[in-house]
């Protein structure tokens, strides 16, 4: 029995294939249109201060972890500072980085929400 495609002595058409990097920023920007702006509470963790000046950390809550970014323009306009186990409300966009095709927010506002778990121990 001949398999579908292959009578008559043709190969099917190969289906063409993207480059990982086209599928990653494809998906970054379908999920920053999908979202736009959006607010999430969530305690701070793994907070990495780069000596560029931008702050790298999770949000956390008891079920769930989200890594975020924050450039030093928007880290430099915080009227607190950020810290391990501190309760935050940001405002950002969601994307995915794409060197490393990770999901994350990037983060424009934040603000202080209480104390988190962390913190309370």
């Amino acid at each position: 029995m001949a398999q579908i495609g292959m009578r008559f002595g043709k190969k099917p058409p190969a289906a063409k294939a993207m480059r990982v990097r086209e599928l990653v920023e494809r998906a970054h920007r379908t999920l920053e249109r999908s979202f736009g702006p959006v607010w999430v509470e969530g305690e701070i963790a793994n907070l990495k201060l780069a000596p560029s000046g931008h702050a790298y950390f999770s949000l956390r809550d008891g079920d769930a972890n989200l890594n975020c970014a924050m450039w030093r323009s928007n880290v430099q306009r915080l009227q607190f500072r950020l810290e391990g186990g501190k309760q935050v409300r940001v405002q950002g966009k969601l994307g995915i980085y794409v060197a490393q095709g990770r999901f994350q927010m990037y983060v424009e506002r934040a603000e202080p929400a209480g104390v988190g778990d962390l913190m309370a121990r």
